[in-house]
């Protein structure tokens, strides 16, 4: 009975010692097997947010428009090629600020605020971003990628004020039957008066002065001309021992 007793007790404590370890390898599996499926469902999908002109913010870009220019309009984009594009829907918001940070106006007065949207994930999508109606300056734009991911694109941008005074000069000297009259643009595009004294005729062979006659009596006419061009008249002369000058003339944009 004794020798029974004592297989049975430590039988018991054989068996015990041996499904401790089945129990600890069971547990162990079950957590890997709980943490695989953790890694699958939370897995990170493919994300794009990119732009064609905004660039990563730590390596942001600079660009200069043409004098005159008052827009900015960017791309936004879900994709880095023809074949892949995000499995996310992307929620944005892009800001336009000044070279420090702060907020601008525009040519009205108006704050220029910030624009959002979102981004599909079922195609190729990209969204224009537009700010308008800018003066002349340095701005700079960022867009912030905010739900599901985070990414920041920045680009700077340079507006050139547009240059729209209109210059003008005479040439002449003793003795010479002739003068020039030399008028640059600049930026403007448009009507011009042109205003001259007694004493000199314009050449009818000049485009715009067709209609004129050879009269000394002075006149004044209203030209179109294209910008950023120079444009040179000539004048006849009623007496070729007078000089005229600049303040001779009267030369005006008419708007």
């Amino acid at each position: 009975m004794k020798g029974n007793f004592f297989k049975k007790k430590y039988g018991v404590r054989k068996l015990l010692l041996f499904a401790i370890p089945i129990i600890f390898i069971g547990t162990t599996l079950a957590k890997y097997s709980s943490n695989t499926k953790q890694d699958v469902i939370f897995e990170a999908k493919n994300f794009y947010f990119e732009s064609d002109l905004l660039r990563d913010a730590t390596n942001p870009v600079s660009y200069t428009y043409q004098k005159g220019t008052d827009q900015i309009a960017i791309l936004l984009k879900n994709n880095i090629d023809d074949y892949n594009f995000s499995e996310v829907k992307t929620q944005y918001e892009v800001v336009i600020t000044d070279q420090e940070g702060n907020v601008v106006q525009d040519k009205s007065g108006n704050l220029v605020e910030k624009q959002t949207g979102e981004i599909s994930n079922t195609e190729l999508e990209s969204k224009e971003v537009i700010f308008n109606n800018l003066p002349a300056g340095i701005y700079v734009i960022t867009a912030n990628s905010i739900k599901p991911y985070e990414k920041t694109l920045k680009g700077t941008f340079t507006l050139l004020e547009k240059n729209e005074n209109i210059s003008y000069q005479i040439s002449d000297s003793e003795k010479s039957s002739v003068l020039y009259l030399t008028i640059n643009t600049n930026d403007y595009s448009g009507n011009i008066t042109i205003v001259w004294p007694s004493g000199v005729c314009p050449d009818n062979t000049n485009e715009g002065f067709e209609t004129f006659n050879n009269g000394f009596e002075g006149g004044t006419t209203i030209i179109n001309l294209k910008a950023n061009s120079e444009y040179v008249f000539q004048f006849y002369k009623n007496d070729i021992t007078k000089i005229f000058t600049d303040e001779s003339f009267l030369v005006e944009r008419n708007s």
